[in-house]
C-alpha cells in the first residue's frame, strides 16, 4: 500500500500495470506529491542535480547553457542552476520558450534563428542535452577554465567527447566531457522531497494512458514535448 518511485532504467522500464524490482530501487513519495510528477523525476531529474552539483559544480554567479532547456532534463537542469545562484541561457524550440523563462531562465533562445554557441557570451558551464553541435564549437563556446557536460544527443558525438575530453583537458582548462549519471536513491528522496514542497516544478507536457505508450514515445521523439511525457493507469 505504500507509494514508492524508483528508476527502473536498467531493468527494462516500468510501462506494465505491476513491475518487480529490487526494495533498494524505491523510495517513498512524500505526501503533497502526485504519482504522475514522482514518476517524472527519474533519470531527467538526478541527471540535472548530479551534473551540476557533483561534476560542473555550479558556483553563484556563473553563466551555464542548457541545450535542450525545454526537455525533462533541461526543465530540471534550468531551476537546479538558478537555485544555486548561476545566470541561465536556455536554448530550445522557440515553441517551448515560454516554458523556460518560467523555470527561471534569464534568456531563451530559439536554436533555429539563433547559436547559442556562437554568441559573443562565453560560459563557464555547459550542460547539453542535444549534442547538436561539434566538439569543436562547444570547446570555443567555453571561457577557461569552463566546463561542458554532454548528456544526450547522436552517440557518435557523445563517445567522442568522452574520449577527447580527458586527453585534450591535459593542454587546456576548458572542458568538454561525457557525463554518466549515478543511481542514487537519497539524490531521488531529494528532489521528490522539493517538488512536494513546491521547491521544483515538475513540468509535465501530456499524459498518455498505458495502452498508448507506442503514441507516447512517438510525440516523446518528436522533440516537440514541453518538459515531461509521463504513463498513467
Amino acid at each position: 500500500g505504500d507509494r514508492v518511485f524508483g528508476n527502473l532504467f536498467d531493468h527494462w522500464g516500468g510501462f506494465a500495470e505491476y513491475v518487480a524490482a529490487p526494495a533498494s530501487l524505491w523510495v517513498p513519495v512524500p505526501d503533497g506529491l502526485g504519482l504522475p510528477e514522482a514518476a517524472a523525476l527519474p533519470q531527467s531529474g538526478v541527471i540535472a542535480l548530479q551534473a551540476l552539483r557533483d561534476d560542473a559544480r555550479l558556483r553563484a554567479g556563473e553563466h551555464i547553457l542548457v541545450n535542450g532547456g525545454g526537455g525533462g532534463g533541461g526543465s530540471f537542469a534550468i531551476q537546479f542552476a538558478k537555485a544555486l545562484g548561476a545566470q541561465v541561457t536556455a536554448a530550445d524550440s522557440a515553441e517551448k520558450a515560454g516554458l523556460m523563462r518560467s523555470l527561471g531562465a534569464d534568456r531563451a533562445l530559439d536554436y533555429r534563428t539563433e547559436d547559442a554557441f556562437a554568441t559573443p557570451a562565453r560560459y563557464d558551464v555547459i550542460l547539453d542535452f542535444v549534442a547538436a553541435r561539434s566538439f569543436a564549437a562547444t570547446r570555443r563556446a567555453l571561457k577557461p577554465g569552463g566546463r561542458a557536460m554532454l548528456v544526450g544527443g547522436p552517440w557518435g558525438r557523445v563517445l567522442f567527447a568522452g574520449l577527447a575530453g580527458p586527453l585534450l583537458a591535459r593542454f587546456d582548462t576548458r572542458r568538454v566531457g561525457l557525463f554518466m549519471w549515478q543511481r542514487n536513491a537519497a539524490d531521488l528522496q531529494e528532489l521528490a522531497n522539493r517538488a512536494a514542497g513546491g521547491d521544483v516544478t515538475v513540468a509535465i507536457d501530456r499524459s498518455f494512458p498505458l495502452a498508448q505508450v507506442p503514441q507516447a514515445l512517438a510525440y516523446l521523439g518528436a522533440g516537440h514535448a514541453r518538459g515531461k511525457v509521463v504513463i498513467v493507469p
